[in-house]
Formats: C-alpha cells, structure tokens, sequence
C-alpha cells in the first residue's frame, strides 16, 4: 500500500508594508515636520521586511513593488511641493516676502533710534509722555555724547535739527543717536522714542526672515517701521 502523504500547509504572513501605508507615513512626516528623506528609508526597511516575509508559494508581483515605490515618490514630491509654496506665500521667509517687501525701496521708513544728518538738516518725531511737561530731545554720538539738546513741551511732536551741537559747530553727516528725555511728576526721568524718516536701499533675506537695509547703513526688521512715505 502506498504511503499517505499529508498535504504540504504552508501559513502565509501578511504583508507588513502597503501603498497605503507609504502615503501615510509620508504624509504623517509632512504635518510633524519630520524629513522625507527618513521616511524613504523607513520605506525601504519595510519593504526588505515585506520581501523576506512574503509566502514563498504564493509571492508578490513584482508591479505591486513598483506601484508602492511609485506612490511614496508621488506623496514625496507633493509634500516637498507644499514645502516650497509656503517659502513662497506673502509674510513668510522665502520670494514671497522679497516681493511683497520690494515695492518699500526707495521709500523712506520712519524707524526709531537715529537721526540720519544730511545736508541742512533732518526732522524729528515723537510723542512726550503724558505725565511729562518738559523735556529735551538729546542727540548723542556713538561714545554717548550729548551732542545737542533741543528743548520741547508737553503737545510738542516734532523739532527740526539743523546739525549744529550746542556751540553751533556743523557736526559732519552722519546718523546720531537720538532719545526724547524729561522729568515726570515725581522727578524721575522718563525716556521715549524719537523717530526720524530714512530710505530704504535694500530689502533681503536674513536668519529671522525679511529685513530692510536703510541708506544710513542700518539693519531693521520690517515689524519696526512705523510708517512710509514717498522720498522727499
């Protein structure tokens, strides 16, 4: 009597990697702010896992490797695609911010801190703290200097300097650092901001984003300008 053979049973593992799952993980990457670049190479781990666990009697089609390789290309060059539209929208660090911030050159930026001297003179801005009835708009050189002082009152938000210091020397063009100073109601000195309008050479692409480079040579962040206005 012949032998009865019992019939050869093999356990199918399932597949551990899919399409789906490739897009996933893609996907995932994209909204943690993970590279893709580690994705792929978690795809290809899964994959050689998938390769070595397929059921030996019944393997894998080699088009399915190519349509899971295809899909994770597709969702890698979509996601790198956001990447480079959200360099490119208005407000955000890329050309987006280069152009909605190059119609400013040429313009001049009221910006706080330095009086930019040239020719007869430059005017300057502020606003006298409400609990202060005097005070004086101090021009400093760059060692701390008071150069100048030109007195104001409490309503005052303007004077005009004329480049002279106190013995009324013209001082050579340059930018001076300025500051608004008086007593309050107690006697202590309280401190504000003067203002003064200077041109924009220059917009560019800095660590923290878009930044203006003004004819004095400074280098300002945009969120700094107060206001803009035609060259005069």
């Amino acid at each position: 009597m012949d032998a009865v053979q019992s019939p050869v049973t093999t356990t199918s593992r399932p597949n551990s990697f899919t399409s789906d799952s490739s897009a996933a993980e893609a996907e995932a990457s994209a909204q943690s702010g993970q590279p893709v670049s580690s994705d792929f190479e978690t795809f290809l781990v899964m994959l050689t896992a998938q390769i070595q666990n397929q059921d030996p009697l019944n393997p894998i089609d080699s088009t399915d490797y190519a349509v899971q390789l295809a899909t994770f290309s597709s969702v890698e060059q979509q996601v790198l695609t956001n990447e480079l539209l959200e360099t490119m929208t208005p407000g955000g660090p890329g050309l987006g911010t280069l152009t909605e911030l190059a119609g400013w050159i040429g313009m001049e930026a009221r910006v706080a801190g330095q009086a930019p001297l040239t020719g007869d003179g430059v005017a300057l801005s502020f606003e006298v703290p409400p609990d202060v009835s005097k005070g004086a708009v101090e021009i400093k050189n760059a060692s701390g200097d008071i150069l100048a002082s030109l007195p104001v009152e409490a309503g005052d938000r303007s004077v005009f300097w004329d480049g002279r210091n106190e013995a009324g020397a013209r001082l050579p063009d340059g930018s001076y650092s300025v500051t608004l100073t008086g007593p309050d109601a107690d006697g202590e000195t309280v401190t504000a901001d003067v203002f003064a309008f200077v041109r924009v050479a220059e917009v560019r692409m800095g660590s923290s984003g878009g930044e203006l480079r003004l004819s004095d040579g400074r280098i300002i962040m945009p969120d700094t300008v107060t206001s803009l206005r035609e060259a005069q």
